[in-house]
């Protein structure tokens, strides 16, 4: 039973409890236990996404957002079956398999090896950054220092961090800088290719040139974001639900500062002191299939005419909920928070 406990979780502790306890583990999932470590479920990052966009709150129990019927082993089965649950793994993508014994974890079976994620990534790194001048006078945005780091090296440094291996930069303004500091820079192990915008594209025009060029799913992000966001997170979201595309989003609260009032019959009928509303914003990062691309050469298109125009041809667009941080750096502020961020990690 050496080295399961971090895999298991009580039934007593929290959603966000285990938000921690999942950033720790590889893969990432944790069975519920009782005290006496009997099953009572398991919890995924896939499930407690699901259960964000329900608008619950992620203080509740765990068991509240857990599957309660996961997939188990008996213990006399574990030996003389294991190649079957290691190929059933593999088939039903189960990240692992606890092994039973009256009904309490004794072992787990997890996957031989993590492979390196072949998806590929869209970094968007073409635009102008007006309202971070006047550091961007001189020099794009994504090479805008925080804490003497460019910020598109801190995105980059992450996404090799994270076993990815194939990365797409489009650029346009100031592209030459981008392009030169990256080609003096050594990141191992990672396959770096750009994609020349001659005039601006918007924030979708290039992915014509990687129409031929993806084999199943693509990743797209902006240059600007920090985040502590695991990005194979989004893709197995993605592949998990079977869509077409997944938009990353966040809660995000806004405080109305004045007493709101409510009508019925042209009179006064409640009055909510500076109310507070809650809504599902679009952060920039997406999970594409190759079969939603669909731009035209040299047009300039937005991500939204992407997805707008694929949900009326009926493709499925899901909803990716975060709960991690994430700083789009597009100006001052942010530019700010981004440093504050950092140096706490």
């Amino acid at each position: 039973m050496q080295g399961i406990g971090r895999f298991l979780i009580n039934s007593n502790e929290t959603i966000e409890q285990s938000i921690k306890k999942l950033n720790k583990v590889t893969p990432t999932v944790l069975f519920i236990v009782n005290n006496s470590r009997k099953l009572l479920g398991s919890i995924t990052d896939g499930d407690i996404r699901r259960y964000i966009l329900q608008n619950r709150s992620l203080k509740n129990f765990v068991i509240e957002a857990a599957n309660k019927k996961p997939f188990y082993c008996q213990k006399k089965d574990k030996i003389k079956k294991s190649e079957y649950f290691q190929n059933l793994i593999i088939k039903r993508n189960i990240k692992a398999v606890p092994v039973l014994n009256n009904g309490k974890i004794e072992d787990l079976i997890l996957p031989f090896k993590i492979d390196v994620n072949t998806t590929p990534i869209l970094i968007m790194a073409g635009g102008k950054g007006t309202r971070l001048m006047p550091y961007t006078a001189n020099k794009p945005k994504p090479l805008v220092n925080i804490n003497n780091k460019p910020i598109l090296e801190y995105l980059i440094e992450k996404i090799k961090n994270e076993n990815f291996k194939n990365i797409y930069i489009s650029i346009n303004h100031f592209g030459k800088k981008i392009k030169k500091y990256l080609e003096n820079k050594n990141f191992f192990n990672l396959n770096i290719k750009f994609i020349e915008e001659n005039k601006p594209l918007g924030t979708a025009g290039c992915l014509y040139f990687l129409k031929n060029k993806i084999k199943k799913n693509l990743i797209v992000i902006n240059a600007d974001v920090i985040t502590d966001l695991k990005l194979n997170k989004l893709i197995n979201y993605h592949s998990d639900n079977n869509n077409d595309m997944t938009i990353g989003c966040m809660i995000h609260e806004h405080q109305i500062p004045f007493g709101v009032i409510e009508l019925k019959n042209e009179n006064l009928s409640n009055i909510i002191e500076k109310p507070v509303t809650s809504n599902l914003v679009n952060v920039g990062v997406y999970a594409l299939n190759k079969k939603v691309i669909d731009v035209k050469k040299n047009k300039k298109t937005s991500m939204i005419d992407v997805i707008l125009s694929n949900k009326k041809k009926g493709k499925k667009i899901g909803v990716f909920p975060m709960h991690e941080s994430w700083i789009d750096v597009g100006n001052k502020f942010n530019l700010d928070k981004a440093k504050k961020h950092l140096k706490k990690r």
